[in-house]
């Protein structure tokens, strides 16, 4: 029968391998050298209805110490007043960026996406680097100087920018810029170790122009799927923690969910594209742990840490018991993993808000990654924009922060998908009570009936979450039994279902999506 231990035991499998490599990964550091000639650097800001916010970023971008640069602004066929904002700005400082030597162009296209956008602007620009800026987001002065040091040699392909979120006046936007930290400053930093930084952050990185060939537009992530497609090309990728940009976040629980639930759609997208395609075994191996702890895995997580103790309620009848096991290990593996970025940012806040970070996790982004697989599995594709706010108007913020919270956004999608994993709920008990390797049987009748009576695609995403569960809590026995050998066999049993799943993903959804000619992967 479940017990306290048995429940932490299996909670340490699951994390304390990838806590302990990315600690690992973080003693090697990052190297920086100056850009001999300083070669010229285009800086390229897409915009759609950015009245509200071009012209501050504008301004952060003519700021930059950097010496220089090409400030080239493309104008996604908006229906406000943007186009009118970069023409002032540019006759009002026309005369400090021709005495500077900034080049600005102001580029109009008819409505063709963010990645049309970058293309375009990417064809009418001259820079041997090319960094892009989203128009809701502010480099610090230093920022483009900083970010360049990070091409120590000619393998460099991109860097990635420190993006920070603002403002932090409120709890959501604060647990957002907690995120924004530990994804940056312990996630990136210990990639940066192997030079795999897996997603170049779209507002505010750097690529070398040999290394980008184009901006990706087959996926809506278009920044994810341009920097797998330069590490395909053989270039590496690193973080740059001093190259700081500050963006705005959603100020409000369902533009935060329409948001996330973007990310998570066009992340599996790239997983499609990209998963088998040829690269280096560091990079594969990044991609693997990034979709098991991040996409697919988190599926097994909610089970792992929410379900499983309801379980352990049922057992045990101590729901007080449940819920302080459950925030107690949360805490502690939260707080280890945020020592690093500590360290450098010296946010002591940070470790006051964990509970309230936990909770953020667990529910907004869980919620909207179980989303975001749904909509993939049923092909649905776009996004919505959030809305943009200026940060001195607390009228307007407060406004935007108001809007549209009286609704779930996906809140069908959500109990579809919730409906059928209440029905294999009593499958995952008889795994967790006994550990006997004859349940999964269980588990598979469970697995075709609910993909038989509900939906057939969803058969590969059930069976293989529910094979994941049994794989760990077998594993949990073989460690109290020490048997090791039935340890490794099951944990590699657990590493195939995970590469299983990422190849039915590219199987179901590949075949709605483009490809770039082979030629064009081909290293430099």
């Amino acid at each position: 029968m479940i017990s306290i231990f048995y429940l932490l035991l299996f909670w340490l499998m699951f994390d304390l391998p990838y806590i302990l490599f990315r600690f690992i990964q973080l003693f090697f550091p990052l190297k920086t050298r100056d850009l001999k000639g300083q070669p010229r650097v285009t800086i390229l800001v897409p915009a759609f209805n950015e009245e509200r916010v071009i012209h501050k970023t504008l301004i952060s971008c003519l700021k930059q110490t950097y010496p220089r640069l090409e400030i080239v602004v493309i104008d996604d066929g908006s229906e406000d007043n943007t186009s009118e904002v970069i023409s002032t700005f540019q006759k009002r400082h026309s005369q400090e960026m021709k005495r500077r030597g900034i080049i600005f162009k102001h580029i109009k296209q008819k409505n063709a996406g963010k990645a049309s956008a970058m293309n375009n602007g990417l064809a009418n620009s001259r820079g041997e680097f090319v960094i892009s800026i989203d128009a809701d987001s502010y480099p610090h002065p230093s920022a483009v100087e900083n970010i360049m040091r990070y091409f120590t040699n000619d393998k460099i392909g991109a860097v990635a920018g420190h993006i920070i979120g603002v403002p932090r006046d409120r709890m959501l936007s604060y647990l957002q810029y907690v995120e924004y930290e530990f994804g940056f400053l312990f996630m990136k930093i210990s990639q940066s170790s192997t030079s795999d930084v897996l997603i170049t952050p779209g507002p505010f990185s750097v690529y070398r122009r040999k290394a980008l060939v184009r901006f990706e537009d087959d996926t809506i992530t278009e920044d994810f799927d341009t920097s797998i497609r330069i590490i395909e090309r053989g270039y590496k990728i690193v973080e740059a923690p001093d190259a700081i940009c500050y963006t705005q976040l959603p100020a409000n629980v369902r533009d935060l969910v329409k948001q996330r639930v973007r990310w998570y759609q066009g992340g599996l997208q790239v997983f499609a594209r990209h998963f088998d395609q040829k690269k280096r075994y560091t990079a594969h191996f990044e991609m693997f742990l990034l979709f098991f702890y991040g996409f697919y895995g988190t599926m097994i997580r909610a089970v792992s840490l929410i379900l499983i103790p309801l379980m352990f309620y049922w057992e045990t009848g101590s729901a007080l018991l449940t819920l302080a096991t459950f925030m107690a290990y949360s805490s502690i593996i939260m707080a280890i993993q945020f020592l690093p970025v500590y360290r450098i940012n010296r946010e002591h806040k940070m470790f006051l808000v964990i509970p309230f970070f936990i909770l953020f996790n667990y529910s907004i982004l869980l919620y909207a990654c179980l989303i975001g697989q749904i909509r993939l599995f049923k092909s649905k594709v776009g996004w919505a924009k959030i809305k943009r706010y200026d940060h001195k108007e607390t009228g307007a913020r407060k406004m935007a922060a108001r809007s549209g919270t009286s609704s779930i956004p996906y809140l069908e999608d959500f109990m579809f998908y919730w409906l059928k994993v209440a029905a294999a709920f009593v499958t995952l008990y008889f795994v967790f009570s006994f550990f006997d390797v004859y349940n999964v049987m269980l588990v598979i009748i469970a697995s075709l009936f609910i993909a038989f009576t509900f939906r057939p695609l969803y058969l590969i995403s059930f069976l293989t979450s529910y094979l994941m569960f049994f794989y760990m809590a077998v594993a949990v026995d073989a460690v109290l039994r020490f048997d090791f050998l039935q340890l490794f066999v099951f944990l590699f049993y657990m590493m195939w279902n995970t590469f299983i799943m990422i190849l039915c993903i590219k199987a179901i959804y590949s075949l709605n999506i483009s490809d770039v000619p082979a030629e064009e992967i081909a290293p430099s």
